[in-house]
C-alpha cells in the first residue's frame, strides 16, 4: 500500500512556498473509455479524465477490480502531467488482490496541471472472459496551494472480456446494438429498449457494482424488431434491489452491449 505520509510531506513542502488560495468548486471526473469490451489476450488502458478548466497539483486514487478477469500491470500520471516542465512524482502499486493505488504530484510553486485533461492512466491485461466492475474506493484532488478540492466524484465503469472476433474472415465486427433505459434514473420500474437486427436468441442480465448477478430478465428467442423489457427493481429471488447503480449486459447471436442504470428508491 502507498504511504500517505510521503504525499503529506510533499504537500507541506509545497505549502511552504505558496500563499493560501480558495479551493475550487466540486469536480466530477470520469473514466475513459466507458464500459469497454476487449478480446481475451488483449491489453487495455483506462484513463481518469477531468473535463473542466481546473488548476490542481495532485491526484490520489484507490480502485477495485475483479482479479480473476483482469490484472493491472502499470499506472502513472496522465497526459496532463506530461505537458509540465517541472518534476512529477508518480507512484502505482497493485498487490494482485483486486485493489490498486496510485498518485501523481507536481513540484514547484508555479507548476501545476490546468484542466481539462487526462490525470492518471491504468494499464491492465485480460485473464478470462467475463465482466469486471471498476469501482472507486477513494479519489482526492489537491489544488496548487495544497488544499483538498471538495466533493470530487469519479463514477464506476466496467471492463468486459469476450471472444476475439478480429480473426473471423475480413468482415468487421457488427456494431453493438443501441440500448436505451427509460426512465433512468427510475423508481421502481424502468424499461430496457433495443432493436433486434435479426431474429435469434437474446439474453439480458443485470449485475451490481461488485459483479454479482442480480437477475436475468430475458433468455430466449426474439423476432426482428423493437424490444422493450421491463424491470421492476426485483432480484431473481423476488427481493427488492437496493438503491444504487446497476449494470446490464445484452447478448444476441452476433452482438453485445453493456450499460448502466440507477435505481433511486
Amino acid at each position: 500500500m502507498i504511504s500517505r505520509k510521503w504525499v503529506l510531506l510533499v504537500g507541506l513542502m509545497i505549502l511552504g512556498g505558496l500563499g493560501q488560495t480558495s479551493a475550487p468548486l466540486a469536480q466530477e471526473l470520469e473514466f475513459s473509455p466507458q464500459d469497454q469490451v476487449l478480446a481475451l489476450g488483449d491489453d487495455g488502458r483506462l484513463a481518469v479524465v477531468l473535463n473542466e478548466a481546473v488548476e490542481l497539483r495532485t491526484i490520489e486514487l484507490e480502485i477495485q477490480y475483479d482479479p480473476t478477469i483482469i490484472a493491472g500491470f502499470a499506472g502513472g500520471a496522465g497526459a496532463a502531467f506530461d505537458e509540465l516542465s517541472c518534476y512529477v512524482w508518480e507512484e502505482f502499486t497493485d498487490d494482485g488482490d483486486g485493489t490498486w493505488e496510485g498518485f501523481a504530484v507536481s513540484f514547484g510553486t508555479d507548476c501545476f496541471v490546468v484542466g481539462p485533461g487526462e490525470l492518471f492512466v491504468w494499464d491492465f491485461s485480460t485473464l478470462a472472459e467475463g465482466m469486471s466492475p471498476i469501482t472507486v474506493t477513494a479519489v482526492r484532488l489537491f489544488d496548487p496551494a495544497g488544499n483538498v478540492i471538495p466533493d470530487v466524484e469519479l463514477g464506476s465503469t466496467t471492463v468486459i472480456v469476450g471472444e476475439d472476433l478480429s480473426g473471423v474472415g475480413n468482415m468487421p465486427a457488427p456494431a453493438r446494438p443501441e440500448v436505451r433505459v427509460v426512465p433512468n434514473p427510475f423508481n421502481p420500474r424502468t424499461h430496457i429498449e433495443f432493436e433486434m437486427r435479426e431474429a435469434g436468441r437474446v439474453r439480458l442480465r443485470l449485475f451490481d457494482l461488485k459483479g454479482r448477478l442480480v437477475c436475468c430478465l430475458i433468455d430466449g428467442v426474439y423476432p426482428v424488431g423493437p424490444v422493450s423489457i421491463p424491470w421492476d427493481g426485483l432480484t431473481d429471488q423476488g427481493l427488492a434491489a437496493p438503491s444504487g447503480v446497476y449494470l446490464f449486459r445484452l447478448e444476441t447471436n452476433r452482438e453485445r452491449s453493456t450499460g448502466r442504470m440507477t435505481l433511486a428508491r
